[in-house]
């Protein structure tokens, strides 16, 4: 019903315009029309530079607005043009021609305006339609209910009358947004709705070598730190997303140009199987990921190395894994990076960067300083490296997170 009521609304309201406006105006317009919806999704992505420069939100912001930009500036041009040939039109007939013609001339500018605009009512229509199924998809994913603000329950509701009326198969044969935007919408969606997906999220390994970036690391801290926010997004019933939209550890991240521009280069269909299965079919190196320290893992490894051992040694044992190994983690990222990190809860951070090398199967080779051997294996959910003392090593475990 609501789109029935808008096209009548269009359709009244453009007869009128084109009436007084005449078919020379109305029928530039409709062409200027046209072209603007041919041209505003191919030449939109040309202002997406524009946008960056002139610091005008991320490419999200963009992908919205540039459409609207090069619709308004086609308008605006055609509207000039077409008050101008009016003009000239006019001046023509009311000063030289007889008065008789000049009263044909308005009365048939005059009508066939009237019935050119509904023309421009159906693209209008059409436009709006497009611009409707194109929001309401992100939404629908984020929809919480009777939660949502107005504007979302009234943009869902107008999808819906779409679907009755069968509009939204007209609109999806014009929908500019690519496919890219409903893998977006589908995976936030998912991990909105999967909260406990944010970890694993998290170690996607591709978002985990941003966190590791100088440039990024100052705010994946921050947000880490944030424990408000994860009770926000951990609550239930669920926090509308609107709500999620206003956190500053959100639009910390989300105004965050380069780190939005490096986030939309993801291939976010193998993120979403990622997230789905644990598994990346690009990322499928055994050593990726996050790596934690298990002491009673490493300790039990170790013991055994030997058949037996004496109590003052086994003592001396875990006293050289409680001493020098502290909330060890390992990072194993992508571009052959690899970080160790030790250290924290009261204790001074040590991290080590360097670089891994595969070598045959599940076996690695690490280029870093450090008390760590080079020599590291994968086996299943958990890796086995070494670690150095002054006259011995060590075996250290750890588990995948």
């Amino acid at each position: 019903m609501i789109i029935w009521i808008l096209a009548l609304v269009l359709v009244l309201a453009s007869a009128a315009l084109g009436y007084t406006w005449g078919a020379v105006r109305t029928g530039i317009t409709m062409v200027g029309l046209m072209l603007a919806s041919v041209l505003a999704a191919p030449v939109a992505p040309v202002l997406y530079p524009l946008f960056d420069k002139l610091g005008l939100g991320t490419k999200l912001h963009a992908f919205f607005i540039a459409p609207l930009v090069v619709i308004l500036v086609v308008m605006v041009v055609f509207k000039v043009v077409a008050t101008k040939v009016h003009n000239m039109l006019d001046t023509h007939y009311k000063y030289h021609a007889p008065d008789f013609v000049q009263t044909l001339w308005l009365r048939t500018n005059e009508r066939f305006g009237a019935a050119l605009s509904v023309v421009n009512a159906t693209i209008y229509l059409l436009l709006i339609c497009v611009f409707i199924q194109v929001l309401a998809y992100p939404v629908s994913q984020l929809s919480s209910g009777d939660q949502d603000s107005a504007a979302w329950r009234y943009l869902l509701k107008a999808h819906e009358a779409m679907e009755s009326t069968r509009m939204n198969r007209v609109a999806a044969a014009f929908n500019p947004a690519p496919k890219k935007y409903y893998e977006v919408s589908d995976l936030v969606g998912m991990v909105y709705h999967n909260p406990l997906l944010v970890g694993r999220l998290t170690s996607y390994p591709p978002i985990m070598e941003l966190g590791e970036r100088e440039e990024y690391r100052l705010m994946y801290d921050r947000i880490a730190g944030d424990v408000e926010f994860k009770k926000t997004i951990l609550s239930m019933p669920k926090t509308p997303f609107q709500q999620i939209m206003g956190e500053e550890s959100f639009r910390l991240m989300v105004t965050n140009r380069p780190y939005m521009n490096e986030i939309f280069k993801l291939d976010f269909k193998d993120l979403s199987n990622y997230l789905a299965t644990g598994k990346s079919a690009k990322f499928d190196e055994a050593i990726l990921g996050r790596w934690v320290y298990n002491y009673q893992a490493s300790l039990a490894e170790q013991r055994r190395t030997r058949a037996t051992w004496k109590r003052a040694e086994y003592n001396l044992l875990m006293a050289s894994y409680t001493n020098n190994l502290h909330d060890v983690t390992l990072l194993g990222l992508i571009n052959n990076k690899v970080v160790i990190k030790s250290g924290g809860a009261g204790q001074p951070v040590n991290i080590l960067r360097g670089t891994w090398s595969r070598e045959s199967g599940d076996r690695y080779t690490l280029q870093l300083d450090g008390p760590w051997e080079k020599e590291i294996q994968v086996r299943g959910s958990r890796l086995y490296a070494r670690f150095k003392l002054e006259r011995e090593t060590r075996i250290v475990v750890f588990e995948r997170q």
